[in-house]
């Protein structure tokens, strides 16, 4: 009986920590952030990008999600709630260093639009729309 609640408690532990394991990386890798309609805000997703929500642009306070994700030939950035639309157009703010291994500066989503830049000193911004996955193409 001894070995039979140890044994449980070992299983509970071990559920705890594979869980606390995810919960980490899984926040290592993407950034949820309370944006007020009234005053809009940042959501930082990694050094030298940026999602810049202006104030009104939300018809409501909402939980923004960003997600960037590199993969071998392109460069993924995912925001949520999917299917959000703007009243005015977000700035996603891009530095040099963040995509200097892709093919062109269009930043394309996943409904085959194609979002030209807009170049700055520091890097590009593009402005968007509407939440959904969009990503650059890589070298």
């Amino acid at each position: 009986m001894l070995n039979t609640i140890l044994r449980k408690k070992a299983q509970v532990l071990s559920l705890i920590l594979v869980l606390s394991v995810l919960l980490i990386v899984t926040s290592a890798f993407a950034t949820t952030r309370f944006i007020k309609a009234r005053s809009g805000g940042v959501v930082c997703i990694d050094p030298g990008v940026r999602l810049v929500i202006r104030p009104r642009a939300l018809e409501e306070d909402t939980v923004v999600s960003a997600n960037m994700m590199q993969e071998q030939d392109r460069i993924c950035f995912h925001f949520g709630p999917d299917g959000t639309e703007f009243l005015k157009p977000a700035e996603l703010c891009v530095s040099w260093q963040a995509i200097d291994d892709v093919d062109d500066l269009t930043l394309y989503g996943e409904d085959c639009e194609e979002i030209m830049p807009e170049v700055k000193p520091w890097g590009v911004k593009y402005y968007i729309e509407h939440f959904s996955l969009y990503y650059f193409r890589r070298r």
